[in-house]
């Protein structure tokens, strides 16, 4: 993507909590030659939103008012770069957002963009969970546009009524 604002949102569900897990990537899990992730990180048992310059490590935020997950349970994940206020967020079930000052440039690297997967030395690591109604917009979404696509918990669904136009969308439940 590079240093451009955009916007991902998903449902995703864990099995359990045993290792961390990628639900959506643009990224190496070995080398910090990626764009961005979002995953389950077993470390701080939280979900999160990272971000690349392709050589530092990755810069991280937590979705620390979330707090830990359940396995079992399906959450809605809303991960945004506002590249004009040089900030990364994670905001978990509409509820309130996690936010951070970017401090490194994103990447537009050639990693390949993978759902519920990364690429560690070749060998692809999965997701032990679901992930369904992926979206992505190469703008940040409005509030509202956030809490309509999360409509109480019951999700709105493709094609979304009004101004989302999401450049893509999959079904994987």
């Amino acid at each position: 993507t590079g240093d451009i604002d955009f916007t991902i949102a998903c449902w995703a569900k864990l099995t359990d909590k045993n290792v961390s897990y990628a639900i959506i990537t643009k990224k190496r899990n070995s080398a910090p030659d990626g764009d961005y992730d979002i995953t389950y990180f077993v470390t701080d048992d939280r979900f999160t939103f990272a971000i690349s310059n392709g050589v530092d490590v990755a810069q991280r935020i937590n979705a620390n008012n979330l707090g830990s997950p359940s396995a079992g349970t399906l959450y809605f994940i809303v991960a945004w770069h506002d590249a004009t206020a040089n900030t990364i967020n994670i905001q978990v079930n509409n509820g309130t957002v996690n936010s951070a000052a970017e401090t490194q440039t994103i990447v537009d690297s050639p990693s390949q963009f993978r759902i519920g997967a990364f690429a560690d030395a070749g060998n692809e690591i999965y997701l032990n969970g679901s992930v369904d109604e992926v979206g992505f917009w190469k703008r940040v979404l409005t509030v509202a546009e956030r809490t309509a696509l999360y409509q109480g918990g019951s999700g709105l669904t493709y094609p979304f009524s009004g101004e989302f136009g999401g450049t893509f969308l999959f079904n994987l439940i």
